[in-house]
C-alpha cells in the first residue's frame, strides 16, 4: 500500500498564509485560551496592513515608471521629428 502523503493546494495556500497556524492544525491543536486567538488575529490583521500598503507602494511606483517611460516615447518622437525636419530642410536647399 502507498503510505504516501499528498498535499493538496488548500493545505499550500493556508501554509502560505500562516505556517504557524498550518503546523497547529496538522498537530490538530486547538487553543484553550481566547487570548491566543486574538493576538493570532491582531497579528494577522497588522501583516495584511502592512501587505496592502507595500502592493500600494508597487503599484504607485509601477504607474510612475509607466508615467516616466510614456514621457520618454513622446520626447524622443518629438526629436526625431525635428530631426526629419531639419533634414528636409537641408535637402531641399
Amino acid at each position: 500500500m502507498n503510505d504516501k502523503k499528498f498535499i493538496n493546494a488548500s493545505d499550500i495556500g493556508f501554509y502560505t498564509f500562516c505556517p504557524r497556524a498550518w503546523a497547529l492544525k496538522q498537530l490538530d491543536y486547538e487553543a484553550d485560551n481566547q487570548w491566543e486567538m486574538e493576538a493570532g488575529k491582531e497579528f494577522h490583521q497588522i501583516v495584511g496592513e502592512q501587505e496592502l500598503e507595500k502592493e500600494s507602494e508597487t503599484r504607485e511606483k509601477r504607474i510612475r515608471n509607466q508615467r516616466i517611460i510614456h514621457l520618454l516615447t513622446v520626447l524622443t518622437v518629438i526629436v526625431l521629428l525635428c530631426l526629419i525636419s531639419i533634414i528636409v530642410r537641408i535637402v531641399l536647399k
